[in-house]
Parts: structure tokens; C-alpha cells; sequence
């Protein structure tokens, strides 16, 4: 079967036109001895990586002697690495079977680097299990795509040939093989499929292997149009705003064939899962101030004026405290720019006063230090510049000045020991105003980061 050779050949060429080192993973069974003897045979020179798994007693290690015999005997680099797949398994809560493919590929990918390729032999009864099994378990449309070509740096050009077909061709080339004794056993999913499942569905159809396989092909060429219309969208449904900031504009969302669907491919990669993207449809549908959703990195905020989404920074700033005058020389670092001090020593008319958010004047022999620094917290009341009455809950005067909650957990205060001074950026206190009676004045600055 001289047409697995010139597959492999004209593969490499279109994959590995620039001619990168070849890594290939062999097992010792009958699919990675096929590939092996191929690139032997086209006089490729790759390099064999094989992985002791220790998880078949002295089967293992014969595995791995058979694998290392036969590179001796050719003359083909071999590199083995042993691991213990077990305790791997347990000190990660992951299944066996999941273990071995992290630490096989985790060694492939620190052997291989950035500059081979790797070659691994996944044939067309993979490809087919593999779509069936993703269907089981639930999937999406890049599911049904099944095993590709491509993936980064890793290569699988045998994936239009059947297991048979590549035992054939080992019987032709007069090479050995491993058999893998668990393959029989139903312990696995994929071996349930392929020891049980399979056999009924071709009794179904005798070619379901080779259907399943071209569904693959029509699936990954509706997926490509299916992501470049999904990207397309997403450029319009986002606007960036800036500091990390990103609008939904809910609209344009709605306008979609099925907005879910493009939700989905918008939300989930974000960390939000199926049944927080179901409630994001259902707030997006009415006017919900105040409400969010959360992932492990974002936020999704519902506001007055439109839904944002935000990095879920939960890191409070630490508290700054300035404990005296001496210390007011001193500029302070907080999350909206930085605060510089200047202490006036004389009366201060109006029209030296600069009416800019960015500054707040104080009469400085009312201050009670220690000065702080501090994030917002629930509760927190003043009595706002210009209000002769009762205090206010700082959310409240926030909700007043049409502050998103994006925008509030940036927002830092400055205080004495008798309450908040200002809420920088945007209303200092009317104890603490400058008055014809005052003697010295604190101006406080705030410099844009």
C-alpha cells in the first residue's frame, strides 16, 4: 500500500512546506508502527518519542524495549520518558485516562519546543469514535468536527485510513507490532464504542466509519464559515470603551438569527457557562440596574445606560495611611491616578479655587490625622460640599452622578479619623470647607495615571 507513503509525502508538504524537524509519537502499536515505517521508508529521520505510562506491570516495559529495539535496529533517534500515571491521577482528580494524555502530550510539547513538528498516528476509527463519543457526551459545533489535520505544531496524516488498512500495510512491510491487552477490555468509553458499539452500527451500515468521516470534513468546512460569521458579529455587538471596558450593544445582539447562539460563542469563552449565558438572555431582555454576572475573570454588568464587560478584579488596593503633615510631601499611588498634596499657609480666595474634579480644598486645622486611603465599603455615609442637612450614603450620591459599578470599585476615598474627606474625583466633604475663617488650606490633586 504504496498510497500511504504518498500521502504522507504530499501531507508533509503542505503542512511542513519549510521542512521543521519531525518528532512522531510511537506506542509500539499497529497505527504509530505504520506511521514510523512510512517516514523510515520516505527517509524522513524523524525522531521517536515514547511514553511509559506504567500501568500494564511488565506489559509496559516491554512496550517501551519493543520501541527502542526497533529505532536500534533502523537507526532512528528514540527518546523515552517514564512516569507514574497513577499518582498523577489522584493528586489531579482527573480519570486514568485523562492523566496519560495530559503527561504524554506535556512531555511532547516540552521535547518537541516551538520549532518541530509532531506527528501522531489518529486514523479514521479515532476520528469516528471521537465524534460519536463527543456526541454522548454533548458538544457544540466544533464537536462535530472530530479530530483535525492541524492542531498548532501537531500533524495526524493518517486520519483517512482505517485501522485495518494500516495493519495491511505493517503485513506488507514485514513489521511487528504491540498489542495493547486493556483494548479488549470495556473499561474505557472509546473502547466501549469500538469493542461494542461499532460492530452494530456497521452492521447498519458497513462504511459508517468512512460516513462518519466525511461528515467530519463537511462539519469543519461549516464551522470555518460558521466562526468567521460568529467573528463578524462579535465586531459589531462589542465596542471597546477603554480600561479594559467592553459594551454589549443588546441590540445588534438581538438582531442575530439566534442571539443565544452567538451569546454563547461571545460569553462562553469568556468562562461564563451555559446556564449564566441562559440568564444574561433573560436580563438582557428588560431594564435590570445593578445586576451582574460573574466568571472567574469577568464580570457582565447590567446598567442604566447599557450592559458592560468588565475584568472581575475582586483585589481590594490596599489602605494607604499618611500619619502627618510630614508625610503629605509625599505623592500616593491609588487605582485612578495619583494623589499629590499642598499645604497653603494663608487664606485662599474663590478665585484661586480650581473648580476641576481632579483637586479638593480643605481647611487643613480641621483635618484630623491619621489620613487613609481605602476602597469604598458598604455603608459608607458623608455630608457632600454644599449640603447643610443629614449625610449621605455614598452609593446614593454615586447613583446621583450616574456611576456605573464598573466605574465605583475604582474609586478610592480619602479620609480622617472623623469620616470620608472626599470622594476623589468627584465631591469632597462640607465639614472640612474652606472658609473666609480659614488659616491653612490642604489642596489635594489627583494626576491621571
Amino acid at each position: 500500500m504504496k498510497h500511504i507513503e504518498s500521502h504522507i509525502k504530499e501531507f508533509l508538504a503542505k503542512y511542513n512546506s519549510t521542512g521543521k524537524p519531525l518528532f512522531v509519537g510511537v506506542s509500539g502499536g499497529a497505527d504509530s508502527m505504520a506511521l514510523l515505517t512510512a517516514l523510515h521508508n520516505l527517509q524522513l529521520h524523524p525522531t521517536v518519542l515514547h511514553v511509559n505510562f506504567h500501568l500494564r506491570g511488565e506489559e509496559s516495559n516491554e512496550d517501551q524495549h519493543f520501541v527502542e529495539t526497533f529505532c536500534k535496529e533502523h537507526g532512528i533517534a528514540c527518546r523515552i520518558h517514564e512516569c507514574n500515571t497513577t499518582e498523577y491521577a489522584t493528586q489531579n482528580g482527573v480519570s486514568i485516562e485523562m492523566a496519560a494524555r495530559e503527561l504524554r502530550y506535556a512531555w511532547f510539547a516540552k521535547e518537541c519546543g516551538k520549532n518541530a513538528m509532531l506527528l501522531i498516528a489518529h486514523n479514521a476509527d479515532d476520528l469516528a469514535e471521537t465524534l460519536l463519543l463527543n456526541q454522548i457526551r454533548g458538544t457544540g459545533i466544533l464537536g462535530l468536527c472530530g479530530i483535525r489535520e492541524k492542531s498548532g505544531n501537531i500533524l495526524r496524516p493518517l486520519l483517512q485510513f482505517t485501522h485495518n488498512e494500516l495493519l495491511e500495510y505493517l503485513n506488507q512491510n514485514g513489521i511487528s507490532h504491540r498489542e495493547d491487552s486493556t483494548n479488549t477490555q470495556n473499561i474505557a468509553k472509546r473502547n466501549t464504542l469500538r469493542n461494542s458499539v461499532f460492530p452494530i452500527l456497521k452492521e447498519l451500515n458497513p462504511s459508517v466509519t468512512q460516513t462518519f468521516c466525511r461528515n467530519a470534513t463537511r462539519m469543519q468546512g461549516i464551522e470555518a464559515i460558521y466562526r468567521a460569521a460568529i467573528q463578524k458579529s462579535a465586531g459589531e455587538i462589542l465596542v471597546q470603551q477603554g480600561n479594559g471596558i467592553t459594551k454589549i450593544e443588546i441590540k445588534r445582539l438581538m438582531s442575530e438569527a439566534s442571539p443565544i447562539t452567538v451569546a454563547y460563542e461571545i460569553l462562553a469563552p469568556l468562562g461564563f457557562n451555559e446556564e449564566q449565558i441562559c440568564a444574561f438572555m433573560e436580563l438582557s431582555n428588560s431594564t435590570n440596574p445593578g445586576k451582574h454576572l460573574t466568571s472567574p475573570e469577568y464580570k457582565i454588568l447590567f446598567e442604566r445606560n447599557g450592559v458592560y464587560i468588565t475584568e472581575n478584579n475582586t483585589t481590594k488596593s490596599e489602605e494607604i495611611f499618611i500619619n502627618s503633615e510630614e508625610e503629605l510631601q509625599h505623592s500616593y499611588s491609588t487605582a485612578i491616578g495619583t494623589l499629590e498634596f499642598q499645604i497653603h499657609n494663608d487664606t485662599i480666595s474663590t478665585k484661586e479655587i480650581i473648580k476641576e474634579p481632579t483637586y479638593a480644598y480643605f481647611d487643613l486645622d480641621k483635618v484630623e490625622f491619621p489620613l487613609k486611603i481605602r476602597n469604598i465599603q458598604s455603608g459608607d455615609r458623608m455630608k457632600p460640599f454644599g449640603m447643610r442637612g443629614c449625610s449621605k450614603l455614598v452609593s446614593d450620591i454615586l447613583n446621583d452622578a450616574k456611576i456605573n459599578s464598573y466605574e465605583r470599585e475604582k474609586i478610592p476615598l480619602l479620609c480622617d479619623s472623623n469620616g470620608i474627606m472626599w470622594i476623589i474625583g468627584l465631591r469632597a466633604c462640607e465639614e472640612l470647607r474652606v472658609t473666609t475663617q480659614t488659616q491653612r488650606v490642604l489642596i489635594v490633586k489627583t494626576l491621571c495615571p
